[in-house]
């Protein structure tokens, strides 16, 4: 059931990450001083953190700050953590926000502003929002919206869902894909007249290098993304093109950084990349521009600095 008189539930899934909790917490506390909090819904889900983890959440309560604490009695995973998420929350609109994503001064207010009154099935923040965006727009098409988003959809901290979609999600389908919520978003965006984009960068990405991994990474960004957007855009309109179009932009700006960190570079982290270059000729090999962004990697991993800025220069 859902409270109308709610706004927005804010939802933070955590896990052993209680030093960095407590400073996103501290964030938050700050804004809540600025905002009506009886139009949010405030609630941080503990995948049963071995830490200090509930000292932290307890000691901001004992302060007053309304945050309802959930600690799950055993470790659902990091999918099932976040479907909790969306489930417990009640309110008109749920952000589920990373906890290690702190909030900029004046988030909360902007945010409540734009979305009072309206009926949007989804809001993306944009990540790396350029100067000549407006900072709002709204979308009435799909296809549009959603090639605008891209591959940015999979960072769960830049989406807000409308709640009433929530039920109508098969998530158990999609666990175990690490992208169990993007049925989610798009079901949101396609089942709606009205889906809009903030063009504002409303909190600090403070990503946590040192857990971030324990999948493999291609597995999960090539095959199981494209997966489940091209089965969940199956029946719009243009969806080849769009698919080839996202495909393109995916390997280009995405995949090719990680691709010279984890084979060039030789650093991998915490992430397994067995299968890998079988998973980038299945996807990508009758691409030229797999080729030409492997010749540039290979390149820039043989030719000193200097000499490729020259380069740079002659063919500027």
């Amino acid at each position: 059931m859902y409270d109308t008189k709610k706004l927005l539930s804010i939802c933070i899934p955590t896990h052993n990450r209680a030093k960095i909790l407590d400073n996103a917490l501290k964030a938050i506390q700050k804004e809540l001083k600025t905002i009506d909090c009886s139009e949010i819904e405030f609630i941080v889900s503990d995948n049963c953190s071995p830490d200090n983890t509930e000292e932290v959440v307890l000691n901001y309560i004992q302060t007053g700050m309304p945050i309802i604490y959930s600690k799950n009695t055993t470790n659902l995973g990091m999918d099932g953590n976040f479907v909790q998420c969306f489930k417990k929350a009640t309110a008109q609109y749920v952000w589920v926000l990373g906890d290690d994503d702190f909030l900029k001064d004046g988030a909360l207010s902007f945010l409540l502003a734009k979305l009072k009154n309206t009926d949007y099935g989804l809001i993306h923040l944009k990540i790396f929002p350029k100067e000549k965006d407006e900072e709002t727009k709204i979308y009435q098409t799909i296809e549009e919206y959603l090639s605008d988003i891209s591959y940015w959809i999979t960072f769960i901290s830049s989406n807000i869902v409308a709640t009433k979609f929530v039920p109508t999600i098969n998530f158990e389908k999609y666990m175990g894909t690490w992208f169990t919520l993007i049925p989610l978003y798009i079901t949101a965006a396609k089942e709606s007249q009205k889906n809009l984009m903030i063009n504002k960068r409303i909190f600090e990405d403070a990503a946590d290098g040192a857990t971030n991994g324990g999948y493999n990474f291609f597995e999960v960004f090539v095959v199981n993304y494209l997966t489940i957007r091209r089965e969940m855009l199956v029946d719009t309109k243009n969806e080849m093109y769009y698919y080839k179009k996202e495909k393109k932009r995916l390997f280009n700006e995405f995949l090719l950084g990680f691709i010279y960190k984890f084979y060039f570079k030789k650093n991998k982290g915490k992430f397994k990349t067995e299968g890998g270059w079988r998973i980038l000729f299945q996807y990508f090999g009758g691409n030229i521009y797999f080729y030409k962004g492997i010749l540039k990697l290979t390149i820039k991993r043989l030719l000193p600095p200097q000499i490729i800025q020259r380069i740079k220069k002659m063919l500027s």
